[in-house]
């Protein structure tokens, strides 16, 4: 079989399987409506549309070829030789066709695609309809913090109260209390800051009406999406190790001068140092939902630890059943991944554990925000797109989380 043969097979299979999907189908009541292709219908068309794809490709190749090599030197012999001299070429060659029927070009073109003029005019430009897009992994703390969602980006205060150090007393009888505390109540606030995302030169991300009325994709949802993305890839650091100055305060640096730290060795760690790192969060903020949160090198180095009987520290979730973006457990501690954690070889916290939604908040005023600008740019031709959003966050109680520290 050839490839004309086989691209005209693979057609016909197309066909068959379109005219089986599109079969009005019979409902209850006796109404037909239009027949939908099944998810093992559309794969297996759109297996055959990759090997017809593959197979037009080959004979364009193949095609060309033959275009390229169609040139052949005249050949002379004697008696034409003499004929060919007398006169012009034309006429020569029309002479010496009636007498032996052989044409001796300088030259024979075969119509094909490989050039425009020889009929590759004819064949139209196949496409793709498929958009490759880098991707790379950002975020996790958001996920777990507790979040706050406002119409409004007023500052958004509230009080906080620490007595855990203050007892009561044993009074004796007929006799009055000797010690005591005042309650003692502090404040956290929360603000808006905001994120924006742009073009070239911090201006408005061009688009020309062209490209928007003839793209094969949905090109504004592409564009809203990525330049939603990028704020988010802004924001996510922000939320880790945020200085709390002109951006959020991030889960680590609001609990660098407060709570616990737990060094682990960068070689390590160790069974042991984790067990440490466990118990040194207090049991009510364990027992109210507590996690680990570091980056996927320092999972990597989890799933490599062993318990004092030699089993993994580490035990993976299957990807089949895992809950959101749970990686798998330490201890019976869920994992979760945020790439935004330094590396346990470094002295800033490879990871923390604790009760995130107790120890951090986020505040969004409303949704991000895609700005449409029709008029702007009209002069040019072109439509004008920007994102924008407000956040802030802060860590509301430093004791509910355990900083993880390499050395």
């Amino acid at each position: 079989m050839n490839l004309e043969e086989m691209i005209k097979g693979i057609i016909a299979q197309m066909e068959a399987l379109m005219a089986v999907a599109s079969a009005p189908v019979v409902g209850p009541d006796g109404v037909p409506t239009p027949g939908m292709m099944s998810p093992e219908q559309a794969r297996s068309y759109d297996e055959l549309k990759e090997k017809l794809d593959s197979a037009r490709a080959q004979l364009k190749r193949e095609k060309e070829v033959r275009a390229l090599t169609a040139t052949k030197k005249p050949e002379w012999r004697g008696a034409q030789k003499t004929d060919l001299t007398r006169g012009d070429d034309a006429d020569s060659e029309f002479r010496n066709f009636l007498r032996t029927g052989e044409i001796h070009s300088a030259e024979f073109r075969a119509q094909g695609e490989g050039f425009g003029s020889e009929g590759g005019f004819l064949v139209p430009e196949g496409f793709r309809n498929k958009m490759i897009e880098r991707c790379k992994a950002f975020g996790g703390v958001e996920d777990l913090a507790e979040k706050i969602t406002t119409a409004e980006g007023n500052p958004l205060p509230w009080p906080t109260n620490d007595d855990v150090n203050n007892l009561g007393e044993i009074v004796p009888e007929n006799a009055s209390p000797v010690s005591g505390a005042d309650l003692v109540f502090g404040v956290r606030s929360l603000g808006a800051h905001k994120y924006m995302s742009v073009g070239t030169g911090g201006q408005p991300l061009k688009v020309s009406w062209e490209l928007l009325q003839d793209s094969a994709f949905g090109l504004e949802d592409f564009v809203a999406r990525r330049l939603g993305e990028r704020i988010g890839r802004l924001e996510a650091p922000h939320l880790v190790t945020g200085t709390g100055i002109g951006q959020p305060q991030g889960l680590v640096t609001g609990t660098t001068a407060v709570g616990v730290t737990i060094a682990i060795n960068s070689v390590g760690p160790t069974y042991s140092e984790f067990i440490d790192a466990i118990h040194a969060l207090d049991p009510c903020y364990r027992e109210g939902g507590a996690s680990f949160v570091m980056n996927d090198t320092s999972v990597a180095k989890m799933e490599k630890l062993l318990d004092t009987t030699g089993r993994p520290l580490f035990q993976r979730h299957d990807a089949a059943t895992a809950a959101d973006k749970v990686q798998g457990t330490i201890s019976g501690y869920p994992v979760y991944v945020d790439q935004a954690f330094a590396n346990y070889a470094t002295s800033t916290a490879g990871a923390v554990f604790g009760n995130i939604a107790q120890a951090y908040v986020v505040r969004r005023v409303k949704d991000v925000t895609l700005v449409r600008l029709d008029e702007l740019f009209a002069l040019s031709g072109q439509v004008g797109f920007l994102s924008w959003t407000r956040m802030d966050a802060v860590v509301q109680d430093s004791n509910a989380v355990v900083r993880i520290n390499g050395v």
